[in-house]
């Protein structure tokens, strides 16, 4: 649910130093883990990076953000 697509390539939101920052990836393989549908990045994150998975609202590029109460975050590897 983290892939976006913009302008036709698929991105990721991340947050780096407080602010929501746009990541274009490239996709590896996809699938079912289990839990629900998956996807492999093969290419655009760095491994531990924090990523959203849900609905941005109005949040843009840019926007500052604050961590609330944290889930289980998505691993990057």
């Amino acid at each position: 649910s983290a892939v976006q697509t913009e302008a036709g390539m698929p991105v990721v939101y991340a947050i780096e130093n407080g602010k929501l920052v746009q990541k274009p990836v490239t996709l590896g393989i996809s699938g079912d883990d289990g839990s629900g549908g998956a996807v492999e990045i093969v290419k655009g994150l760095e491994s531990g990076a924090t990523i959203v998975r849900n609905n941005l609202g109005n949040l843009r590029s840019g926007s500052t953000v604050k961590m609330a109460a944290q889930t289980a975050p998505a691993v990057i590897r």
